[in-house]
């Protein structure tokens, strides 16, 4: 019976070693099946990732140019402002000037009027004085006239 036994156990490991033999291919060939799977979803996905990563790369170069461009905007719009500021300035000057000279003016024209007054009085004056002596005979000697010279230095003062 020993050899029976031994024979029947040889024959049983044996049999557990063809199984266990099976069992390790199949587990085998289910993990390289698997693991394969596994690689082809992370290339994939790799793949995925790095078009995404040259997308947002191309994204970034575009934000880096707009955002040089918004910084020469917001510089010409500083200097435009700066120049209006200074625009405005100059008005307001020029329109204080234009008041002081209009009102030098006005009261220019209002002296230049009253000595056109007094000098058409004078000169009614001395016609009406010239006339009266024509008329007595009398002949009055009559103050002298102001010349043109004499009238502007005095609108002068």
């Amino acid at each position: 019976m020993t050899a029976y036994t031994s024979s029947a156990t040889y024959r049983w490991v044996a049999i557990l070693m063809a199984v266990v033999a099976v069992l390790g291919w199949g587990l085998f060939f289910m993990i390289s099946s698997s693991s394969a799977s596994m690689e082809d979803a992370q290339r994939v996905q790799i793949g995925r990732l790095t078009e995404e990563r040259d997308r947002l790369d191309a994204e970034l170069k575009d934000q880096k140019q707009r955002t040089a461009e918004l910084a020469e905007i917001e510089a010409k719009l500083k200097a435009a402002k700066d120049s209006l500021a200074r625009t405005v300035e100059a008005t307001e000057t020029a329109r204080s000037r234009y008041e002081e000279t209009r009102s030098a003016l006005a009261s220019t024209q209002n002296a230049l009027t009253a000595r056109r007054t007094e000098l058409a009085s004078a000169e009614s004056a001395e016609e009406q004085q010239s006339q009266v002596s024509e008329r007595t005979g009398t002949i009055r000697k009559s103050q002298p006239r102001r010349n043109k010279r004499s009238f502007r230095r005095h609108r002068r003062r």
